[in-house]
């Protein structure tokens, strides 16, 4: 028998995170669409080391940036700061889907030849 009372409860769970993560990711297709123009669907032939070195490179710049207690109520940064580091995240993010795309091909491949 069907727990309908648990599978509204996961389903009201799956809409609120869906939510959260909505604007995230449409700003990660923003992103990839401004540099879809030049730069295609590149990063599906790139060497993956590359691709590491640019999320290690997104990483470095996210992360030196960082006030020194992100969690104080009082930071000495404005919104336009906090817009910045909103855009290093996507890139971040957008570099660690590349890779986890690309893995997740090889691992597919692995299983089919198996």
């Amino acid at each position: 028998m069907i727990d309908i009372e648990n599978v509204e409860k996961n389903l009201r769970k799956r809409v609120e995170i869906e939510q959260d993560i909505e604007p995230f990711k449409e700003a990660m297709i923003k992103k990839m669409l401004e540099n879809y123009e030049e730069k295609g669907n590149s990063w599906k032939n790139t060497k993956m080391s590359y691709l590491n070195g640019c999320f290690n490179e997104e990483m470095e710049e996210w992360g030196y940036e960082l006030p020194g207690n992100i969690e104080a109520d009082i930071i000495p940064c404005t919104w336009k700061y906090w817009k910045e580091k909103q855009k290093e995240l996507i890139d971040v993010a957008n570099f660690a889907m590349m890779l986890w795309n690309r893995i997740d091909i090889k691992i597919k491949k692995q299983v089919e030849d198996a």
